[in-house]
């Protein structure tokens, strides 16, 4: 995001330094940003196909190792935990636009098939930041990640004025706008190569400001946001005036307000380490609900759900899953509060309503959720991302309208066949996977919280939701348990059991219609029953007998019985 215009005009600025030159450097890098950065560089190194999670979380890690033996050291790399509430309407408004995107792709691709969504870019992995996050948590940088309760890009600022001879990598303009020492620098990492270039372009915003003569970057940013078309010289000319107008010390305001955590987490230091494993969407949940819990005003929490792949003309695939995130959501938020869910509907953006289990259910819910998850399928061969969406799809079946099996293995193991069919089931299942995950999530919070602390709650209550967690445990990272239509799987031997426990899963939920498991037709094969039906209806039609040509005939022999007696 940050000021449209700025890097444009700032580019001529920039420097360009060799790695020998940046000796000493440390990194500080936005973890989003960079996320979206190894998107980017393994979608455009792939020839055919699509790169997976796993695949662009390799090369974000390529990129990290370069840096380090480089000779930069990567001190930290964050993820929000938080957003702002003013950043609600951006958001819906960036929500909004990928629906748009999808649906001009679908009104496209309408009538021949689902082709491999290249064309969408990024709005294909709605999941990419928790995924490299998860990922880098796992690796040798596990000590340079944090899940900070704010904005990524504010607390980057934040360590880099307190770390001299820092780099931030981001990609958010933003960041050239804090007050820093005279020696830290900034990187756009859409301007950096995927790991094998011999220097960095960089942005020294002191060195700038000496070079306009400003005093600082946010009196040109103020000038060219009032006025973009104006020339670099007209913005220095007009950034050099005396600002001291309310609407630009508001505007510079962002730029000096030190970040803090909430006081919650200022109070609850246990809480900010049971933050660090949390994706954002739960992050934010959990600070504003217990925020809320200990008689902040809040009574609505928004939950922002992201654009799966899906058929916009369709319901949202999010509708699967909403009863575990229902248990998610109460096991935290205080009843009196409602959760308000963000999502699509139709082709637009939706808030819904989520009224919340008292306290005098929720328990008895997770235990009835927990037995269900503790089933198991075939003969304990499949792979644990095969189990649980195994386990994804019984769930789902409690509303879902069961599809043909043939077409359900092909969303179980990852077997794009190019139809909008696919993709929306795909989704439905990715949602109550994800679900599941979010639970998981507010379980360890919910545990870490009342565990040997909390005298509100019961043994037995702790129980419950220990050993629900504890199952829910065993959920693969993301990179494992997702696939994106048209990215290379690998082969399973165990999948040639899988039509079996699928016809299971079916018999055992009651579902016995004899079509959804015969063998599937292709289109071809569809097309020409079609034909052959309208030819032999045409063979077994009754032959009419030819037209008389005496008109009188029509009338019918009964009306001339009564004629006679006129």
């Amino acid at each position: 995001m940050g000021i449209a215009g700025l890097a444009t005009r700032l580019e001529p600025y920039a420097a360009r330094c060799t790695y020998e030159e940046l000796q000493g450097y440390v990194a500080i890098i936005d973890g989003p940003a960079l996320a979206y950065f190894a998107h980017k560089t393994a979608a455009e190194s792939q020839s055919t196909g699509l790169p997976s999670y796993a695949d662009i979380n390799a090369t974000a890690l390529r990129w990290l190792d370069h840096l380090e033996s480089s000779g930069i050291k990567v001190s930290a790399i964050l993820f929000d935990g938080a957003l702002p509430p003013s950043k609600q309407d951006e958001r819906s408004s960036r929500l909004l636009q990928m629906v748009k995107r999808v649906t001009q792709f679908h009104s496209m691709h309408a009538n021949v098939g689902c082709p491999i969504p290249s064309q969408l870019g990024s709005v294909a992995y709605p999941f990419l930041a928790p995924s490299l996050r998860e990922a880098l948590s796992l690796s040798t940088f596990s000590h340079s990640v944090r899940v900070v309760p704010g904005e990524a890009d504010d607390w980057c600022a934040s360590h880099a004025q307190n770390h001299p001879r820092s780099i931030v990598f981001t990609s958010d303009t933003d960041l050239l706008l804090y007050d820093y020492p005279e020696d830290v620098l900034i990187n756009f990492l859409k301007e950096s190569d995927s790991g094998s270039a011999a220097s960095l372009k960089v942005y020294s915003p002191s060195r700038i400001c000496q070079q306009l003569d400003l005093k600082s970057l946010v009196q040109l940013a103020y000038a060219i946001q009032n006025d973009r078309w104006k020339t670099l010289a007209n913005n220095v000319k007009d950034a050099r005036l005396h600002h001291d107008e309310k609407l630009f010390i508001d505007f510079r305001k962002r730029y000096r307000d030190e970040v803090s955590a909430p006081a919650l987490i200022s109070r609850e230091p246990r809480l900010l380490s049971s933050l660090q494993p949390l994706d954002a969407r739960v992050s934010e949940f959990v600070v504003q609900s217990l925020s809320a819990a200990t008689g902040e005003p809040s009574l609505t929490l928004p939950v922002f759900l992201p654009l799966l792949l899906e058929d916009p003309f369709r319901a949202s695939a999010w509708t699967f899953g909403q009863n575990v995130r229902l248990v998610a959501y109460s096991l935290l938020a205080p009843a009196r509060v409602t959760v308000q869910e963000h999502m699509r509907k139709a082709q637009a953006v939706s808030v819904q309503d989520v009224h919340l289990y008292g306290p005098e259910n929720i328990i008895s819910i997770a235990a009835g959720l927990s037995r269900k998850l503790g089933r198991s399928y075939g003969d304990g061969s499949f792979s644990p991302a095969r189990r649980w969406m195994l386990c994804a799809v019984e769930l789902a079946l409690d509303t879902l309208k069961p599809p043909h099996i043939s077409l359900l293995a092909r969303v179980v193991t990852g077997t794009f066949d190019n139809t909008w069919a696919f993709v929306h089931l795909q989704a439905c299942l990715h949602a109550m996977l994800y679900s599941l995950r979010m639970l998981k999530q507010c379980a360890a919070v919910w545990l870490a919280l009342n565990e040997g602390i909390s005298l509100a709650v019961t043994k037995d209550q702790i129980q419950t939701i220990s050993d629900l967690h504890h199952k829910l445990e065993t959920l693969p990272p993301l990179a494992e348990l997702f696939t994106i239509p048209g990215q290379k799987l690998k082969e399973r031997p165990e999948d040639a059991g899988l039509l079996g426990v699928l016809k299971h899963i079916y018999f055992s939920a009651g579902i016995a219609d004899e079509e959804l498991f015969q063998e599937a037709k292709s289109k071809k094969q569809r097309k020409r029953e079609k034909r052959n039906a309208r030819a032999q209806a045409k063979v077994e039609a009754p032959k009419e007998k030819p037209a008389s040509s005496n008109v009188f005939s029509l009338l019918g022999p009964g009306i001339w019985k009564g004629s006679s007696e006129v």
